[in-house]
């Protein structure tokens, strides 16, 4: 081919048209870049264009050469373009075909041209070949041109010649218009059933890009799914790494979970993952995680390959591969390091989208890395205004979950939920809801407006978020009526289907905003004694006192928890067991064992010497058992192994005054139409030295006021 190069070049000066269009078309014809001589014929062509005529047949395969090559000789293209505008009647069915699809392969979207063969196109409909259509439709869906009356007539011409179609032609036409959106669902289901006959003979490619485009356009058809599932398994081991994830991508964005399909790419892919493109990696893992399935082989080797090229990821990529291995709660050190460095090395380059699911992925996998949170949330404020209500529910999810206080960022948030509220969805507005109240940033506009929001969407919230909604204006101490009667009222019907966090939680919220609701708390009794095994120490014990404090004597409940904590007792947390010790519930003689085990453990450690005290000795004894505090009666236990009698009524009333006036006196910066709790501590002490310690006697009085009874986070 070189000496025929070489020879053609020598006598170029001589050819015409149609011997520059052959040579050019039988060096593409065996996929042969020369380019010396491409270059020698397009200057050779663009003499010839303006001194002779230039036939179609001749413009076609001059373009189909260059475009097949992959070579876009820009002034060739223009003059090819404009002297087929000036003989375009004239071209044929194949002329027409073949130069849409060389402009569009080459990416060059020339408006007057395609116009004008759009029109011819349309005028000659049925003289074009099935191939003829599906190539039309097919270049100018690649160049995202919507030519309605065109894909009208392609739609309407294809339909009654489908049976004539190759499986190439089916499955061109059917990515035609799904990349340009189009859902002719007549259409849809005559070429489905036209590529279901044909589907054994369905290449690698073709079979890719079938399921990428019923994907696309949301056609879900079980029985051709299922079809080109089976194909696809079949002929996997002919597929690449690109055929491989769109296949995987396809049947994951429509959420359809196919456990044999779902095998054969990973055994595939794990061998081809050193071959894979960035975006590749990414979408297969992506793929896998969307919809739920774990398979450790493939994420491996998604890490590893992930790892060698993630210089070349881009912001997309790496959020997509934080995102899934996250969601499917793998924490691989080494991918998760490189995924922070590569995200702030690209945080310019990152998309709203791109910010929120790598601060999601960060949060879920519970890893804080504080130089990437910085970055995240710079790049955040900046572009607040483009953030959608799931970026923002989803930001301002992943700082509380972190535990992360950024406040100017989360006034930015916000202001940004208040002023997209009206498209918040259900578990947005719940997980916005639990973000700001987890944080204690208390942005009143933004109660109003998600507490709105909330009460028009009550019928849509799932169980969880109706639960953690209640829990987190509990948390606030925002009191809105109506909202808790929404919440009761959509709660109730459901009350079996709430776990037992969501059911502790319910009966927290309404007990800590004092609203005594008989009807909810009855239904959460119900629910309770159901999966009373399931509870953990927290809920039997927020269950306890939220139904002690609004003064309901629930028998029935109060003995299920009874009898389930006594067999849970030696696993229930000290806090816990202190709590249920002050209720007197029937099984408070074994509780009361356990607690009192406990604080014999703690006096043993309890400093016995004044230098002790002064040191962490006290602090380490109280970090050892891990509670707030033992309750009334463990506080009883405890003064009286030390000796410190109860007080009696005059000093009690004494101390009710103290508190009382210390109250009046320092009321706490609060937001107006919230209810907070407020506790207080009041001691007074004198203190002595035994026989000649070297001691001064002290006294005095201590006055201290705790925050919120502890309450149980939502998720």
């Amino acid at each position: 081919m070189s000496a025929i190069a070489s020879g053609a070049m020598c006598k170029i000066v001589e050819y015409n048209a149609q011997n520059l269009a052959s040579t050019a078309w039988s060096f593409a014809k065996v996929e042969l870049l020369h380019m010396p001589l491409m270059e020698v014929i397009a200057a050779s062509a663009l003499r010839t264009l303006e001194e002779q005529e230039f036939p179609p047949q001749e413009l076609a395969n001059l373009a189909w050469a260059f475009a097949a090559v992959g070579f876009p000789h820009m002034p060739l293209l223009t003059a090819l373009a404009a002297k087929s505008l000036c003989t375009i009647l004239d071209f044929g069915p194949q002329e027409l075909a073949n130069s849409a699809w060389s402009f569009s392969t080459l990416e060059v979207k020339h408006n007057p041209l395609l116009d004008a063969i759009a029109s011819s196109a349309i005028s000659c409909i049925d003289e074009l070949a099935p191939q003829n259509l599906s190539n039309i439709a097919w270049s100018f869906a690649n160049v995202v041109i919507l030519h309605r009356p065109l894909r009208e007539a392609i739609s309407s011409q294809a339909h009654k010649r489908l049976g004539l179609f190759q499986p190439q032609d089916i499955a061109n036409t059917l990515w035609s218009f799904a990349t340009v959106s189009v859902h002719d669902q007549p259409f849809l289901q005559a070429i489905s059933a036209a590529s279901m006959l044909r589907i054994a003979e369905g290449a690698p490619q073709n079979i890719a890009n079938t399921v990428w485009s019923v994907a696309t356009i949301t056609y879900l058809d079980g029985p051709f799914l299922a079809a080109i599932s089976a194909q696809a398994i079949r002929t996997m081991d002919q597929f690449d790494t690109q055929n491989l994830s769109n296949t995987a991508w396809s049947f994951a964005t429509r959420l359809i979970v196919d456990h044999p399909l779902c095998d054969a790419i990973a055994s595939a892919s794990i061998p081809r993952m050193r071959f894979a493109e960035p975006q590749g990696i990414a979408n297969t893992a992506w793929a896998f995680a969307k919809v739920s399935v774990l398979n450790e082989p493939l994420m491996a080797s998604i890490a590893s390959s992930s790892l060698r090229l993630m210089p070349q990821f881009g912001a997309q990529n790496i959020s997509i591969t934080a995102w899934s291995f996250a969601t499917v709660k793998l924490m691989h050190g080494p991918l998760r390091a490189a995924i922070a460095s590569a995200a702030i090395a690209t945080i310019h380059e990152a998309s709203p989208q791109n910010l929120s699911n790598t601060a999601w992925a960060f949060a879920t996998l519970v890893v804080f890395d504080e130089p990437l949170m910085k970055v995240i949330s710079a790049a955040s404020m900046s572009k607040i205004s483009e953030f959608d209500c799931q970026n923002v529910s989803n930001t301002a999810w992943a700082l509380a979950a972190l535990g992360w206080r950024d406040e100017p960022l989360l006034a930015a948030l916000a202001a940004a939920a208040g002023a997209r509220i009206e498209d918040f969805v259900p578990q947005e507005i719940s997980n916005t809801s639990w973000a700001f109240s987890k944080l204690g940033f208390c942005d009143l506009p933004l109660l109003d407006a998600l507490a709105s929001r909330a009460i028009a969407s009550c019928d849509s919230l799932q169980e969880q978020d109706i639960s953690n909604t209640a829990w987190a204006f509990a948390k606030q101490g925002f009191k809105y009526m109506p909202l808790i009667h929404a919440l009761s009222s959509a709660a109730q019907p459901r009350i079996m289907n709430l776990r037992p966090q969501d059911l502790t939680n319910m009966a927290w919220s309404v007990a800590t905003l004092e609203v005594f609701d008989a009807p909810l708390l009855t239904a959460i009794s119900a629910g309770a004694r159901t999966r009373m095994s399931q509870y953990s120490s927290q809920d039997f014990a927020n269950t306890v006192w939220a139904f002690a404090h609004c003064g309901i004597d629930d028998v029935p409940l109060m003995e299920a928890l009874s009898s389930e904590a006594v067999r849970q007792v030696d696993r229930l947390e000290l806090q816990s067991v202190a709590v249920l010790v002050d209720a007197e519930l029937s099984c408070s003689s074994a509780l009361l064992a356990r607690l009192q085990q406990a604080l014999a453990r703690f006096l043993d450690l309890v400093p016995g010497d004044v230098d002790a005290w002064q040191g962490a000795g006290y602090s380490d004894a109280l970090s050892s058992v891990q509670v707030d505090n033992f309750g009334h009666g463990g506080n009883s236990i405890f003064f009286n192994c030390w000796g410190v009698g109860s007080p009696g009524g005059t000093w009690q009333s004494h101390a009710e005054d103290v508190v009382m006036q210390h109250a009046a006196s320092s009321e706490r910066a609060s937001k107006d139409g919230l209810v907070h709790k407020r506790v207080f501590s009041y001691a007074e002490y004198a203190v002595e030295a035994r026989d000649s310690e070297p001691f001064s006697p002290s006294s005095g009085s201590l006055l201290r006021e705790n925050g919120f009874r502890r309450s149980q986070d939502g998720d």
